[in-house]
């Protein structure tokens, strides 16, 4: 689980930000919304983000992501950029990107911290908590000339030799585990903390994603790593009168082009050489079955494609997907504008769901659907989060649980309270009046 983010020049962030999950003292609604650690520590499964257009909410969401690029998709030569956009003004050019990541892996707490640019990384601390005392995990150090890398007392059968070959190949734009995802070294620590970046800390979902997370959702059904009858009882229960789907298969014919573009897509090997041999794709389509009432008490089905469902029954069951794959797999799933052709109550219900199943579980996401604010029974103050730009042009985040009592009690609507600009993060738009010449 995630505990806390804090990142610094990245976007239109410049001075430090955190977005933390830890839980306060508050017990509303705890048995859903809390899970509490070993150490004592209480973490939050849910966490939303409101905020104007172009106030950074997004922003939070990709410097996550860019941190797991970090660490998953390690650069090939030494003279990549990291290609990211700091902050353009004042004196944040000249600075370095600092992120900051505080989780927890088999029950014990971990600290990544990095500092970077757009040519190298100057430093990487990884700090861990066995037995709850803070120890060093490994510390690299970049000179400009070359990467050093310190492992910790605390760590046992960690070979010498490991460390040097893990040292030479740490080149000067990649992370320690990036480079240890391609180097011929075995640390059976370091594969469990890249297990974790690859598997429960999953990829951001944008509202641009839409086919391919149809594609993505779809494909998980088909080779059950969700099940198909938990995914149909989503449907039904949202009103959508569905009541089965099933996955179709099919095979497309590829030419001799489209193969030399796959020849550059980054799938595995195996699948690259079955293409080849075969000169086809599978493909995978979904039909939904509709039940509706005919005559009397005659019942009626009819199976629909994709394409002629509604915009939002084909986000709905994209979303279904991921949101099943974090709960099975105790992930962190973080989704940009997740109301994206979803009713308000379609929503709420997704987010009820999640919180009802949820163990270890996290979702983050963006909206701009402030009717969820009206759902006293089931938001938690320290579960939501405001974006604004602030006199300066760079992006705070701040929570909700931050107000004092005399702005927000417990009693007090957070919906009117927004609407009425006492919390910020609020559009300031004024009236255009247009004259003739």
């Amino acid at each position: 689980m995630i505990l806390e983010f804090s990142f610094s020049n990245f976007g239109p962030v410049h001075d430090r930000v955190t977005l933390s999950f830890e839980a306060t003292n508050d017990d509303t609604l705890g048995s859903y919304y809390i899970t509490k650690l070993p150490d004592g520590t209480r973490v939050l499964k849910l966490g939303i983000i409101y905020g104007p257009n172009a106030s950074g909410k997004t922003n939070i969401l990709n410097a996550l992501q860019m941190l797991r690029d970090l660490v998953l998709k390690p650069l090939d030569q030494k003279t990549d950029p990291i290609r990211y956009h700091k902050h353009k003004l004042g004196t944040a050019v000249e600075e370095d990107t600092r992120f900051n990541l505080t989780f927890y892996l088999d029950e014990i707490k971990y600290d990544y911290d990095i500092v970077f640019n757009n040519q190298f990384i100057r430093r990487e601390v990884l700090n861990y908590y066995p037995k709850n005392k803070k120890a060093l995990f490994y510390e690299r150090e970049y000179d400009g000339k070359v990467s050093t890398i310190e492992f910790g007392s605390t760590l046992e059968n960690i070979q010498a030799q490991d460390t040097r070959n893990l040292e030479a190949n740490t080149i000067k734009n990649v992370t320690v585990m990036g480079a240890y995802s391609k180097t011929n070294v075995s640390i059976p620590i370091l594969d469990s903390l890249i297990g974790w970046f690859d598997n429960n800390f999953l990829p951001i979902i944008s509202p641009e994603d839409k086919e391919n997370l149809f594609s993505w959702t779809s494909g998980i059904i088909d080779r059950g790593v969700i099940q198909k009858k938990q995914v149909v009882e989503f449907l039904k229960n949202a009103d959508l009168n569905i009541t089965d789907l099933n996955i179709v298969e099919d095979e497309i014919s590829i030419s001799d082009q489209m193969l030399e573009k796959i020849e550059q897509m980054p799938i595995p090997d195996e699948a690259k050489r079955e293409i080849k041999e075969r000169k086809k794709l599978k493909s995978l389509d979904v039909e939904f079955l509709h039940e509706f009432k005919g005559q009397g008490s005659e019942k009626l089905t009819m199976t629909l494609p994709k394409e002629e469902e509604s915009n939002g029954t084909r986000r709905y069951f994209q979303l279904v997907g991921p949101l099943l794959m974090a709960l099975k797999s105790n992930s962190f799933l973080f989704i940009d504008e997740i109301e994206t052709s979803l009713h308000p109550d379609l929503l709420e219900q997704l987010v009820v769901n999640f919180l009802e199943n949820s163990d270890f579980a996290q979702l983050l996401f963006t909206t701009h659907n402030i009717s969820l604010l009206t759902r006293r029974d089931i938001l938690r103050n320290d579960a939501i989060w405001f974006t604004e730009k602030n006199e300066k042009g760079a992006t705070d985040l701040f929570s909700l649980s931050d107000f004092k009592s005399d702005k927000i009690r417990k009693t007090s609507s957070i919906f009117n309270a927004y609407d009425l600009g006492k919390l910020g993060a609020k559009p300031k738009t004024k009236p255009v009046t247009f004259t003739d010449g």
